[in-house]
């Protein structure tokens, strides 16, 4: 099946690009298998922009890393489904994952070096994605082949706004900027067409000017090639600026989820006040930085009940006797906080 006969028929049935259900995921810490991730769901429809959001070891890139099937040696899958177009992903073969990864989900990370090939020049790299992908060219054989996978690597670098992209695909990575290299890798994401964008922070390496440019042309691909992409990330200006929906992630759950809009608004679970509290403010010409007290639970000693409850500055006797169920307040607005229980339905 092609990719447009994929994105044809989605279109038609209004099948979510991706929907997660229940997934769980234990890692092998110390001879024990550890619960990473706790019934983790989320969807995303053609088009948007999803922002999943947390601090560091919330669980965020374990959730995109199952997606592509590419979880570590020592991780497995307890329980749940990842569904991409519709269909499972979980239980599939190393092979149709192969296949799953090189046409329906790209990944892009912060750090770019580590994915581009020293030795081979940008276009060289490019290039040789059709090489393997020969579907993405028209029909086309030996010298013309050729020909074309290297004028579509300079269309693919022109996309991303990389200026004189002739000269770019010449050049090595080491010879470009970091703000250069992610753009690149970008377009190497995009050539394959993908039905879905994973990037992982891939601001959080780059200085300031050039972090809004990148998040000025993933917003600018959103428009030109109805990009649909989850956006991972710490940083709740981010989210503001790209995303249409957030899902709120602390230590393995599921805590939040809603319209940016109306999260930014009226924040209800306490985590992810604090999260927009950290956005840094202006006051009186200096920045004020408000960091959530406290600190992650290790994952081999979490607390009990609410893992959020011991920074939870509206924390009471339930909080740690009980895991809280996930609430749907409103449509489309889940939370998983006691604060609500007995003012909602369980989702």
């Amino acid at each position: 099946m092609t990719s447009a006969t994929r994105r044809s028929g989605a279109a038609a049935t209004a099948v979510p690009v991706l929907e997660i259900s229940d997934l769980s995921v234990e890692l092998s810490i110390g001879g024990r298998w550890i619960q990473a991730l706790d019934r983790v769901g989320l969807t995303i429809q053609r088009g948007e922009v999803l922002g999943l959001v947390g601090e560091s070891g919330s669980g965020k890139s374990l959730t995109a890393l199952s997606i592509a099937g590419l979880l570590p040696g020592n991780a497995r899958v307890a329980g749940g489904s990842i569904r991409l177009n519709g269909e499972e992903v979980l239980g599939k073969s190393e092979q149709a994952l192969n296949r799953l990864r090189a046409r329906s989900v790209a990944l892009v990370f912060q750090n770019p070096t580590s994915y581009l090939n020293p030795v081979l020049t940008v276009g060289a790299q490019i290039a040789e994605i059709f090489e393997l992908n020969p579907e993405l060219l028209e029909a086309a054989g030996g010298r013309t082949r050729r020909r074309e996978a290297w004028r579509q690597s300079i269309e693919a670098l022109r996309l991303v706004r990389i200026p004189d992209p002739e000269r770019v695909v010449e050049r090595y990575p080491f010879e470009l900027s970091g703000g250069m290299q992610q753009r690149v890798v970008i377009a190497m994401a995009l050539v394959r067409q993908p039905d879905l964008v994973i990037a992982d922070e891939i601001t959080t390496a780059l200085d300031v000017t050039v972090q809004a440019q990148i998040l000025s042309l993933l917003a600018e691909l959103r428009r030109t090639v109805r990009l649909t992409l989850l956006l991972i990330t710490h940083d709740m200006g981010i989210v503001a600026q790209l995303a249409d929906r957030v899902v709120v992630m602390y230590s393995g759950s599921v805590v939040e989820s809603s319209d940016v809009r109306t999260l930014f608004k009226s924040p209800r679970h306490p985590y992810s006040k604090a999260l927009l509290e950290t956005v840094p403010t202006i006051d009186g010409g200096r920045t004020v930085f408000r960091p959530i007290r406290g600190a992650m639970p290790a994952l081999t000693d979490p607390p009990a009940g609410c893992r959020f409850h011991p920074r939870c500055p509206d924390a009471f006797d339930q909080c740690s006797r009980r895991k809280p169920e996930r609430l749907a307040l409103d449509p489309g607005r889940v939370v998983a906080c006691h604060l609500y229980e007995g003012g909602a339905v369980s989702e």
